[in-house]
């Protein structure tokens, strides 16, 4: 951290200050218990290919994507 920031921490002063600072370190999201780790797998590996094809939607068509939690809402004006 010296090597990039210039800033001298130690492991427990670095906690500290992340403590003061109400941050928290990342961790992965848990995985529900009704998950099907295989079925996951495979909609990685080729699923939405194949919903595509069912849907008949070619590769000339144009799909556009949106992040789901900004899908239908009103932009908020500040000054």
């Amino acid at each position: 951290m010296h090597d990039r920031w210039r800033v001298r921490y130690s492991y427990t002063g670095l906690h500290s200050c992340l403590k003061r600072l109400k941050c928290r370190p990342k961790r992965p999201r848990p995985r529900s218990i009704k998950a099907d780790v295989e079925a996951q797998a495979g909609w990685k590996a080729s699923g939405l290919q194949e919903a595509l094809q069912d849907a008949e939607v070619s590769q000339s068509d144009q799909v556009w994507f949106c992040d789901e939690m900004r899908f239908g809402l009103w932009g908020q004006v500040r000054r």
